[in-house]
């Protein structure tokens, strides 16, 4: 395996969501401080924190004992410039641990990610360009000298993804300022393309066109991305709402009523109500900002998100009562019991359902707590994830010591690997996070399972139906 992808393929991608690490295929790895120039309280940490099992408790004390001395604190956590780190459990320490101001104070700092951005010191922080707080990324580059981010040495893999709308890029050969990568596109097919560093930018010099179908490759991409952003605002509208989860706040001991809020929410909410009692408890139909909020298990975040994007949706407070119908509406298919998952499961086995399944082999169904091994699992089946996948986790739970199913929706993977870096799920309440996270609060399950929307196939069983119908 080639040294750069070391970082990527011992778990980084899958142990950070996609909001704390850029995306880069280093042409030469960044130089770590020289330990001859250290002080002696620098070596000593660095020694500590390799040593430690606990990296972030390591990392947060020796912040905070020189926190003064910013210049010491860069030396150490900086390498030329870059944050850098191949080792997972350190990386989310740092991530999590370390901020700008943590290791500057400068008035005005230069930040490379995908291009040189000013950010301006604002009390405790630091504000970019758009006015937002500035968050120091895994593999972001900083300086107070705009000169020394001029030429960096590695390349932006979302930049090659936004230039070319190609899903993943595997590495081929690699020179001193540019890389052979196979690009993977959508539509499945892969082409070779020359990614350089020119004054300092990424450039997609050439992509190979031998069968002269790149336009068409390029034009299907365009959809693909087009329809995941709807999906991934639609998936941040049902974070911000906050619907809760399908199980009674007061279910009984050995009473299983996961499913049964969202059947009594409906009928709330046709019956013009703005509350509903389910037992002794109360749960509303709308938030406050009048959007409604029907119950979840997890499954019916997939299936809501994707109706959702696609312009099906329950309408507001103050629009009445109705349920608008856009270009996708699952209810159509009265064999798909979409709350149940093992339904779900067998629905996409079916040769026209519009759903495609994919199962990981038994071999590679390996439980999170196997930490290692199940990244390593996971990366060989990269190639079949991208975004819009819904993910089917599988095996005990913790505190019942039986057999459970959790969905969640991929929402962004690593260009270079294919790893999932940010789902989106509803364990409790809706949330983004990386896979890792999803997979923590139930350490003995694994992935087994991928399901897919095949628009084309959703098309063509609709017509079925419709057809039907009309001769029924």
């Amino acid at each position: 395996m080639h040294p750069t992808l070391v970082a990527y393929y011992s778990g980084l991608p899958m142990l950070l969501a996609s909001s704390n690490i850029s995306p880069v295929l280093y042409l030469a790895f960044p130089k770590p401080p020289i330990e001859r120039t250290l002080c002696p309280e620098a070596k000593a940490f660095l020694k500590a924190l390799q040593l430690s099992s606990r990296p972030s408790k390591v990392i947060r004390a020796f912040v905070k004992r020189h926190a003064a001395n910013r210049k010491l604190l860069r030396g150490v956590f900086l390498s030329e410039g870059y944050l850098f780190e191949e080792r997972p459990l350190r990386a989310r320490a740092l991530v999590s641990e370390l901020t700008l101001a943590d290791l500057f104070d400068e008035p005005l700092l230069y930040l490379y990610r995908g291009k040189i951005h000013s950010l301006v010191r604002q009390g405790d922080h630091y504000i970019d360009e758009q006015g937002e707080r500035a968050k120091l990324l895994l593999n972001d580059r900083v300086s107070t000298d705009k000169k020394e981010l001029i030429e960096p040495f590695h390349l932006d893999l979302l930049e090659v993804r936004r230039l070319t709308g190609a899903l993943r890029t595997v590495l081929n050969t690699m020179g001193a300022n540019g890389a052979w990568l196979d690009l993977v596109f959508p539509d499945a097919t892969v082409r070779p393309a020359l990614v350089e560093l020119i004054d300092g930018q990424t450039v997609v010099s050439c992509i190979s066109d031998e069968k002269g179908d790149l336009d068409r490759s390029q034009e299907h991409a365009k959809r693909f991305w087009q329809w995941h952003r709807r999906v991934f605002k639609a998936a941040q509208q049902m974070v911000t709402e906050r619907p809760g989860f399908d199980e009674p706040k007061d279910e009984a001991e050995d009473v299983q009523e996961d499913g049964e809020l969202r059947l009594a929410w409906a009928r709330a909410y046709w019956l013009r109500q703005s509350n509903f009692l389910f037992r002794e408890t109360e749960y509303p139909v709308f938030d406050y900002r009048g959007n409604p909020v029907p119950p979840q298990v997890c499954i019916d975040f997939y299936f809501d998100t994707l109706e959702r994007a696609a312009g099906t949706w329950y309408k507001r407070r103050r629009a009445g009562r109705g349920r608008t119908v856009g270009t996708l509406d699952f209810t159509q298919f009265k064999d798909l019991h979409r709350r149940q998952i093992n339904s779900v499961l067998a629905f996409a086995r079916t040769p026209d359902s519009p759903l495609e399944r994919y199962d990981i082999p038994r071999r590679d169904w390996v439980p999170f707590r196997r930490y290692e091994p199940f990244a390593r699992a996971v990366s060989r089946h990269a190639m079949m994830f991208r975004e819009g996948d819904a993910l089917i986790i599988h095996g005990l739970r913790e505190e019942d010591q039986e057999e459970h199913y959790h969905a969640v929706l991929v929402l962004r993977t690593d260009p270079l690997t294919g790893m999932p870096m940010l789902i989106g799920d509803n364990a409790h309440r809706p949330a983004l996070r990386s896979l890792a996270q999803a997979m923590r609060s139930a350490p003995r399950r694994s992935i087994k399972h991928r399901v897919r929307l095949n628009p084309e196939k959703y098309r063509q069983a609709v017509r079925r139906l419709n057809e039907t119908d009309t001769d029924g």
